[in-house]
């Protein structure tokens, strides 16, 4: 909401709500994710430049 009240008159605001793959970040059996990416998942981060996330 606050990002909403900030916008710029005019703006065009999306919200979506969590689907599947956010409402289970919390579960247990995501445990088992490494923290580090492997080389393969490295690479293909590296290929697609316009979508990766910031570091942080």
């Amino acid at each position: 909401m606050e990002v909403a009240r900030e916008a710029e008159k005019g703006s065009t605001l999306l919200a979506k709500p969590a689907g599947a793959g956010e409402r289970c970040l919390s579960t247990s059996h995501l445990g088992e994710i490494e923290a580090e990416m492997s080389a393969e998942e490295k690479a293909l981060s590296e290929s697609t430049p316009g979508f990766r996330l910031a570091p942080g």
